[in-house]
């Protein structure tokens, strides 16, 4: 579990392949502290630290991650936003964030220029009604608020800080990124949807009872 508070980057510094799975090697900035075995969030991607080296750590990537997210589509020389994985004493300063993208997005716009800036987002539509305005999103990785939403895109404000910390002040048009629903919103949608459910199997059942009669 993470909090969408970036404070480190990285860059890729080798790519590899074993059969399909897709190994990198990534050199943190300098306080960025890992050992083989920890989960680290990587463009927020869940992600298991598989080597250990003195100032670079690696990572593998099954085919079904390289489907979901955009880690095939990283480059060398890549700046990606890192974080690690909370202890259960950890301050939580964003919200909850799994490491499990739903889906990627595509940059439809970027306007203003810094100290802020704004970012279109353009997401499958059926993923929109899960996106509240003023709710919770990740955006490779980084916690943000969701502006505005609708007609397949939503709309997210950078801060300095984000600009500063993470690799979203460069992005542009055209460009994909990883996008993680708020977690509270799928379980919602997940409850109403078995509510829904129990409700038609209870009216089904009782239109049977009536037939019968």
């Amino acid at each position: 579990m993470f909090t969408g508070i970036i404070r480190h980057r990285g860059r890729v510094i080798s790519i590899s392949k074993k059969k399909d799975i897709i190994v990198l090697e990534i050199k943190p900035n300098k306080k960025f502290l890992v050992s083989k075995g920890d989960s680290v969030s990587i463009n927020g991607v869940c992600s298991t630290v598989m080597d250990k080296r003195p100032d670079s750590f690696k990572v593998e990537y099954m085919v079904e991650t390289q489907k979901r997210t955009t880690v095939k589509d990283f480059k060398l020389e890549d700046n990606l936003n890192l974080e690690k994985s909370l202890k259960l004493s950890d301050l939580v300063d964003g919200h909850l964030v799994t490491g499990h993208v739903d889906v990627k997005g595509t940059i439809e716009f970027v306007q203003g220029v810094p100290p802020s800036r704004m970012l279109g987002i353009k997401v499958p539509r059926e993923y929109i009604s899960f996106i509240a305005p003023k709710g919770s999103i990740a955006v490779d990785g980084v916690g943000l608020t969701p502006i505005e939403s609708g007609n397949g895109i939503f709309t997210v404000a950078l801060v300095p800080y984000t600009l500063s910390n993470t690799n979203l002040g460069d992005k542009v048009k055209g460009d994909i990124v990883n996008v993680e629903i708020d977690i509270l919103a799928k379980y919602m949608a997940q409850l109403i949807g078995l509510r829904v459910n129990i409700k038609k199997d209870a009216k089904k059942k009782t239109n049977q009872v009536e037939d019968r009669k």
